[in-house]
């Protein structure tokens, strides 16, 4: 939820959640922690499972995620893929991405011409530099990390038209410390 508080238009309302695994329920419950979302659209490539996850979030399974994607003001991804989920031309302006899935240098979820076209920041700038393969395999550097963006060392979104785009590659003492404080 902190990426997509600080980066997300403020009036973001449609949500596209790309993939219905294990992190999918809790990244869906964080997103709308921080935005006015009025609708969760679920794609995964086994429709059962989007249809289950759809049903615990109130939400609607669909059956392509360019669809999904064409209206979301927010999109998560939270896939093993190795190919992007959707096409860049799908995005509409001013769209967030949060991609969390994707966490070896030959995986990919976001195309490389929606990462080109974003303002990119991470959680750590050595673990993406080595395992980020969506920003790897698009030969794009981070705008910043998300403590920048707390620190106010870089600014976020700048424009209500602007892709932003969120990596999260996991840092293994922030999962220490969120476990703790569960």
């Amino acid at each position: 939820g902190l990426a997509t508080r600080l980066l997300a238009r403020p009036d973001a309302a449609t949500l596209a959640m790309l993939g219905a695994g294990a992190m999918a329920f809790d990244q869906v419950n964080a997103v709308m922690e921080v935005r006015p979302i009025r609708e969760v659209l679920v794609w995964s490539r086994r429709p059962d499972h989007a249809a289950a996850l759809a049903s615990r979030v109130g939400g609607r399974a669909v059956a392509d995620a360019d669809e999904a994607v064409a209206v979301a003001d927010v999109v998560t991804t939270a896939t093993p893929a190795r190919r992007p989920l959707f096409a860049a031309e799908s995005l509409r302006p001013g769209t967030h991405i949060n991609a969390v899935g994707a966490f070896t240098p030959e995986m990919v979820e976001i195309p490389a011409g929606a990462v080109r076209a974003a303002r990119v920041f991470v959680d750590d700038l050595a673990a993406a530099a080595a395992e980020a393969g969506d920003l790897l395999q698009a030969g794009c550097l981070p705008d910043g990390t998300i403590a920048d963006l707390l620190g106010g060392r870089v600014a976020g979104r700048t424009t209500a038209t602007e892709i932003t785009l969120f990596k999260s590659v996991g840092i293994a003492s922030q999962d220490v410390a969120a476990a703790a404080a569960a």
